[in-house]
């Protein structure tokens, strides 16, 4: 199918675009003896890229991205749960099975949000799923990179309104989350009408010759939404993208939500502060691929240079709630290391979520 072709199909008939096996594809890990769900989204001949989703994306949320695997983590998709304090390395081994399934050999990392701790895992962890190995590396893309809350005992200490959401609820939120949306659409109805019936007997009281009534604007069809509920039909690529996530498990959401915000797994910040030195210091350690000097080092160039350096690219945006500019400059300093070469692109307008 042509892209020109596969972009009508996807604007004219969603369902018969999604039905594509591309966004819906499952193989048996050989490490973990699990099933795992995948997408291989984009062209199959192009460069090849894992995108790292956000806490609890679904592959499906990546159709609009294109261009990258994707692959279910545990709880999500027709990948099952796993135990929360082996999530990281077996989400990462099953990441591994995919990509030797698909016989792809990575250049390029690319993840948002809470996928940072997978990115972080994979490369120290499980370097053959490059094209290189670490010599040298690949080069990582960080968008709205998650940052661990600090404990009130730590120098860089800031105030994280979520520090303060309970367990339970987060544990829960695949079914909590659901029922909060439609108890807010109801007051929120609740509100238009009551708003409406107080519009109508305000006039009915104050009316006279001299009251100005401000008569309604004309009605405005608002924009259909994709919050969880009642999508009606399939609309668009959109709603039938939602519908699908939201029909197949989703308990992973509150399982990476657990994992950031250090839970009972022990992925605080000391976790980010010892994967990435030692991150560093292996790629340091690795065998260089620069081709030996036609002479040898003159003296003053006692220390050889080091050609294996991860090139680091993160985004932050200046207006994120869920990882505030304290935050995001603790995780540049933690990845300012030898080894590392960190290149920040700070966004004055960006959110966490709209990178």
């Amino acid at each position: 199918m042509s892209q020109s072709e596969e972009t009508e199909l996807r604007q004219s008939d969603p369902l018969a675009y999604l039905a594509q096996r591309k966004f819906s594809s499952i193989i048996k890990c050989p490490r973990t003896g699990l099933r795992v769900s995948y997408a291989q989204l984009g062209d199959p001949d192009g460069i090849p890229v894992l995108f790292l989703m956000p806490a609890g994306a679904s592959r499906w949320l990546a159709v609009p991205q294109g261009g990258a695997i994707v692959v279910d983590r545990p709880g999500i998709g027709a990948t099952p749960v796993v135990p929360l304090q082996d999530r990281i390395r077996l989400t990462c081994e099953m990441m591994v099975s995919v990509l030797e399934h698909l016989k792809i050999k990575l250049s390029h990392l690319i993840a948002a949000s809470a996928g940072i701790y997978y990115a972080l895992h994979l490369l120290l962890h499980h370097p053959e799923i490059f094209q290189t190995i670490l010599s040298p590396p690949p080069h990582l893309y960080l968008i709205s990179a998650w940052s661990p809350p600090l404990p009130p005992d730590h120098p860089d200490w800031y105030r994280s309104y979520l520090s303060y959401i309970p367990t339970g609820l987060i544990k829960t939120q695949h079914f909590t989350i659901p029922h909060l949306t439609r108890i807010g659409k109801s007051a929120s109805t609740l509100w238009e009408s009551l708003s409406n019936k107080t519009t109508s007997l305000t006039r009915l009281l104050y009316r006279s010759e001299d009251a100005v009534v401000q008569e309604p604007e004309e009605e405005v069809e608002v924009e259909r939404r994709s919050d969880w509920g009642d999508f009606g039909d399939q609309c668009c690529l959109s709603c039938t993208m939602m519908k699908y996530c939201q029909a197949e498990e989703l308990r992973g959401m509150g399982e990476d939500h657990l994992l950031c915000l250090n839970r009972g797994s022990n992925t605080g910040y000391e976790w980010f502060e010892r994967t990435i030195s030692s991150l560093a210091f292996r790629i340091v350690s690795s065998p260089s691929t620069q081709k030996p000097q036609e002479c040898p080092p003159s003296p003053s160039d006692a220390v050889p240079r080091q050609a294996n350096v991860l090139k680091v690219d993160i985004w932050w945006g200046l207006q994120d709630a869920m990882v505030p500019r304290p935050g995001q400059l603790w995780l540049n300093r933690a990845l300012s290391q030898e080894g590392i070469k960190l290149n920040v692109h700070d966004v004055p307008d960006g959110d966490h979520n709209n990178l």
